[in-house]
């Protein structure tokens, strides 16, 4: 267990553990997949208090390997197909920023190689998908 603590703050943050994608079990609606960060789309800075509103959350990917589909995943992904993807605890690693996540994110560039489940969701009306990543392994 990793504790990290700042004499300035009076908050704590503690990390349970690394991220260890498992390849054997996958999520309906989701997609394992090794893939690389091709472009960081910017974000838009707004006082809403979001944190995809104060730092990098979005990047398009460009699928290497599909290793497993979960039930129900929308569409099939070949190699190379980029594809917008909505990293839901940002692109950032997790000690630069004060987000709430259990989890020690080492945070990701163009170029980097990462595996990750892919949660596709149709967007009702819109006919498009999108797809969030919530914890992803740095390759």
């Amino acid at each position: 267990m990793l504790f990290v603590y700042s004499c300035d703050s009076k908050k704590q943050l503690t990390y349970t553990n690394t991220i260890n994608i498992n390849d054997t079990i996958v999520a309906p609606n989701n997609c394992l997949v090794v893939a690389e960060i091709v472009e960081i789309l910017p974000f838009v800075d707004k006082e809403d208090g979001e944190l995809c509103s104060k730092v990098p959350c979005n990047a398009i990917v460009n699928i290497d390997k599909v290793i497993a589909y979960g039930s129900s995943f929308p569409v099939v992904l070949s190699s190379k197909k980029q594809l917008i993807v909505n990293f839901k605890h940002s692109l950032k690693a997790t000690k630069e920023i004060e987000e709430k996540t259990n989890y020690l994110l080492p945070g990701l560039k163009k170029g980097n190689k990462f595996k990750a489940n892919i949660e596709a969701i149709e967007q009702v009306g819109e006919l498009k998908i999108k797809y969030t990543i919530y914890y992803y392994q740095k390759l």
